[in-house]
């Protein structure tokens, strides 16, 4: 139940916003990092798969994608 009040109240987006960032520079590990954060804030944030996937990771995307899933269909 905690996690869900973390994503409610924004935690991780100021980590977000800058992975995103990041990740249009073509910077991925910088945005790994900061994507890596902001899921540790609020594990609904799913952006972290895309820059496994483009590093050759689809293990650890698809892990990402269940997690922020299940998290989001909880009441």
């Amino acid at each position: 139940m905690r996690q869900r009040s973390c994503a409610k109240a924004g935690f991780g987006t100021p980590y977000r916003h800058a992975g995103i960032t990041r990740e249009k520079k073509g910077d991925l590990e910088k945005a790994l990092q900061s994507y890596t954060k902001a899921v540790q804030l609020n594990p609904e944030y799913a952006d972290r798969a895309r820059i496994y996937l483009a590093l050759g990771e689809p293990e650890n995307a698809a892990e990402d994608e269940e997690t922020a899933t299940r998290i989001s269909r909880q009441p």
